[in-house]
């Protein structure tokens, strides 16, 4: 008996990252790869020819990861051009850390309780927020025959 061979089509979504890190590890990767082959462009680079595969993504890695090293100077080696595009890598780099922190405190937020959420907020000298406000104040108003723990935290 012969089966027939089902080709296997994986769908858009089987290919998109299903937690947010790996969205963050994917957008770094997508952003070197992209500003490689940027880099690797023969208007990118001053003098005759494109930069080396090495070069680029050495350049593009760095700029992306926000840490400054160059194996060529970026003034004389690279074009306006691919000054630009460095600078571009460099602001994308730093608005997916910045994103990143701001997720990972968002998902951390959620799964603090309250008393964690009043002593983070005080230890970053942060205002309380609202839900801490609600709380205390709803336990200025509840009788005083109850502890002042027992009912916010």
């Amino acid at each position: 008996m012969r089966v027939a061979a089902m080709k296997y089509r994986p769908s858009v979504r089987a290919l998109l990252p299903r937690h947010p890190a790996q969205a963050i590890a994917l957008g770094f990767g997508l952003a070197v790869a992209v500003g490689t082959a940027i880099l690797m462009l023969p208007m990118a680079k001053t003098g005759p020819g494109g930069a080396t595969f090495l070069e680029a993504l050495f350049t593009a890695t760095s700029a992306v990861c926000v840490t400054g090293l160059a194996v060529v100077d970026t003034a004389t080696y690279w074009t306006r051009f691919g000054q630009v595009v460095i600078l571009v890598l460099i602001q994308l780099g730093g608005f997916g850390i910045m994103s990143f922190a701001s997720l990972l405190g968002v998902l951390m937020a959620r799964r603090l309780g309250l008393r964690s959420r009043i002593q983070a907020a005080a230890e970053t000298k942060a205002p309380a927020s609202a839900k801490c406000v609600r709380c205390c104040w709803g336990s200025c108003a509840s009788p005083p025959e109850q502890s002042w723990s027992s009912r916010c935290c």
